[in-house]
């Protein structure tokens, strides 16, 4: 995972539980960085998100990964 990632707390905060590293390591290994892993995070809009959220909904990819607030 890139080191900017963990330097926001509520990631390291998040990934430091076991149960949190195995169910939230995954979403973010599986959706979130091969979509973001390349934006920075200044540059991520609201509707940046939105679109991201709404492909998720499109590939089937669970109401896990696509729970997030859609606002």
């Amino acid at each position: 995972m890139p080191a900017r990632l963990l330097s926001i707390p509520a990631v390291a905060a998040a990934l430091d539980e076991p149960h949190t590293l195995r169910g939230d390591g995954s979403s973010i290994k599986n959706h979130v960085m091969p979509y973001w892993a390349d934006w920075e995070m200044r540059a991520i809009t609201r509707m940046d998100v939105q679109s991201w959220i709404r492909s998720l909904i499109e590939k089937g990819a669970g109401p896990a990964a696509s729970s997030g607030p859609t606002t």
